[in-house]
């Protein structure tokens, strides 16, 4: 049961259940559209993702901006990251590629210095120690076939700033 697991696991978080990790990550999109000026609709990913990652963004109203990797690391390049920042940009997704953790601590305070929100993908990665690990403001969950944490289907949120929770998605 995955509602009792994420009660106990993240307790104090609050977290959101969905039918799938992309139903998941198209609404944390759509909590960072609503959290941030109008007209704002850019969102930062790596160039090199599951094709599900811009579908679930364009399918949130945003618009998916590629951005380079790191030169022999599954990480984002941090200066091609920080040239595509934009009066536009909205939030970065933050890929926990092959459940190799990204550099949360760095991305966030790129993102806290842009007033932009930090999406971390965590789909392919056994979930975090939020008392251990840096995260994103909001954590994407898969919980789908072939996923760290299967039970075959759905997906969640959890919110580590929970003011982006108060915003109503439709």
């Amino acid at each position: 049961q995955p509602e009792a697991w994420l009660s106990r696991r993240f307790s104090g978080y609050p977290y959101e259940l969905f039918d799938s990790g992309t139903a998941a990550l198209s609404a944390a999109v759509e909590y960072a559209l609503r959290s941030k000026r109008p007209g704002r609709n850019r969102v930062l990913i790596p160039a090199y993702s599951c094709p599900a990652l811009p579908a679930a963004i364009w399918a949130a109203g945003g618009e998916p901006t590629l951005v380079d990797f790191a030169p022999v690391r599954p990480w984002l390049d941090l200066a091609d990251l920080k040239s595509k920042i934009d009066d536009r940009t909205v939030a970065i997704v933050a890929v926990d590629l092959f459940g190799i953790s990204e550099r949360h601590s760095a991305l966030k305070q790129i993102a806290k210095d842009a007033n932009i929100v930090l999406i971390q993908d965590a789909a392919q990665r056994p979930p975090p120690d939020f008392s251990r690990d840096d995260t994103g403001d909001i954590v994407v969950f898969s919980f789908g076939r072939g996923k760290p944490g299967t039970i075959l289907t759905g997906g969640a949120l959890i919110f580590c700033d929970s003011s982006l929770h108060r915003k109503e998605i439709g």
